[in-house]
């Protein structure tokens, strides 16, 4: 039992150290590059959309939203459904939106640096109203929301 033991300790420190002794020369040289090399900036993209009934106390909010912010492009016709998409690019660890969760209703009155909010009217007749805010501002409590893009086609369907 005694000569069992000793094997045992034998291949366990001779296995040990073939695996460090393969990590480090696989990995010397990476650990050697990553720490001579600049740190890296890692970025996000979360993107989440959500779709509200036309009447709903959120389209209302929406609606209202959207003439505080670009009285002059206020909506024109009477929408289907209204869907609102956020945008949001950051840096370094995020949390996500909760599972079924989406851009919140009311819109938010401050945003962060380079998201963006789009909000689709879909109208009757086949036609759409689109308008794209972006948060101009250095950090989120300074800043506002303008109007990037706004967009209104016609519909062509024959309703009767």
């Amino acid at each position: 039992m005694f000569n069992h033991e000793k094997r045992i300790k034998f291949v366990h420190k001779n296995a040990t150290a073939a695996i460090i002794a393969t990590l480090l020369a696989l990995g010397g040289v990476s650990v050697a590059f990553e720490s001579s090399a600049a740190p890296r900036q890692i970025s996000n993209t979360t993107t989440t959309t959500k779709t509200y009934a036309v009447g709903s106390s959120e389209s209302s909010a929406i609606y209202a939203w959207i003439r505080d912010k670009s009285p002059e492009y206020g909506p024109i016709g009477t929408a289907l459904e209204i869907s609102v998409t956020s945008t949001e690019v950051s840096s370094g660890m995020m949390v996500p939106f909760a599972p079924g969760g989406g851009p919140p209703t009311p819109l938010p009155s401050s945003g962060n640096p380079g998201q963006t909010i789009t909000i689709i009217s879909t109208l009757p007749n086949g036609g759409f109203e689109s308008w794209t805010y972006a948060w101009t501002g250095r950090n989120s409590s300074s800043g506002s929301w303008d109007l990037i893009a706004y967009e209104y086609k016609k519909g062509n369907l024959n309703i009767q």
